[in-house]
């Protein structure tokens, strides 16, 4: 792969250490001698006062201080702003290079995915576990609200719900934000149930997640993740297949907990 930063030994050029010298030696004699005009008129003016002409000459000095202060006023502003803005362009482009550095993978996705998983057999986890007698009919038949909302998703904490068959296989992953809308879209009906949500899932949204093995690493999940916008969730299983029991767990967010630069 080639490298296109510079090189750590790379010296700039003669012309560029020029330009930068002159630059920064117009800019003190600049500065220096507006402070010198400014100190000399001071001086003109106390000299006047003293004598006894400063009363008398006093229009033609405001007119003089008038003409000259803003002069010298746009030049060390000009000086100024040319300075403070180089200082702010570099500091915008070191946090641009942080930023870019925050969404870069490092060596950390190189971890097992089974050593960041969340067990889905956790009692903090909230999940929905098929009966084996008509359980997937049993789940249609749930209301939205108060049987999905109010008993798995009330904490503020927990936006998601998988849902396993008696196998323990994955089946749906249901968002918070996917019910809510869609009871929205429906005139806030409290009667929808889980069957009508199924039912508009035109674009099976709801079992678009992933499936990773016990030895893969996180630069799979990542990877399953990328491939579809729309994945949010990557469970982990045996072999690494939707048909095998899933005994873990790897959301959006928490996988971004783990692939970042600190």
């Amino acid at each position: 792969m080639t490298d296109s930063g510079p090189h750590p030994n790379h010296k700039p050029g003669f012309f560029t250490q020029f330009l930068g010298n002159t630059r920064d030696r117009l800019a003190s004699k600049i500065i220096n001698f507006c402070m010198l005009i400014i100190i000399l008129m001071l001086i003109a003016f106390f000299s006047l006062m003293i004598i006894g002409k400063a009363a008398a000459n006093f229009e033609n000095i405001k007119d003089i201080f008038t003409m000259i202060l803003p002069v010298i006023g746009t030049w060390v502003g000009t000086v100024i702003a040319c300075y403070f803005s180089r200082d702010n362009f570099q500091t915008a482009s070191e946090q641009t290079r942080a930023l870019a550095q925050l969404n870069t993978p490092t060596g950390n996705v190189n971890t097992p995915a089974i050593h960041v998983m969340q067990l889905l057999s956790d009692k903090d986890v909230k999940r929905y576990v098929l009966e084996k007698d008509n359980g997937l009919a049993t789940f249609r038949s749930k209301k939205l609200k108060t049987d999905i909302l109010d008993v798995y998703l009330h904490d503020p904490r927990i936006n998601r719900l998988p849902v396993q068959d008696a196998n323990k296989r994955m089946i749906y992953v249901i968002h918070q934000s996917f019910i809510t809308n869609f009871i929205v879209s429906q005139n806030a009906n409290a009667e929808l149930t889980v069957g009508d949500l199924l039912d508009s899932d035109k674009d099976n949204i709801l079992t678009r997640f992933a499936t990773v093995g016990i030895e893969d690493k996180l630069m799979e999940v990542k990877t399953r993740m990328d491939k579809d916008p729309c994945c949010q969730d990557v469970f982990i299983t045996h072999d690494g297949s939707r048909d095998a029991p899933a005994i873990g767990w790897i959301t959006n967010i928490r996988l971004e907990e783990y692939v970042t630069v600190k």
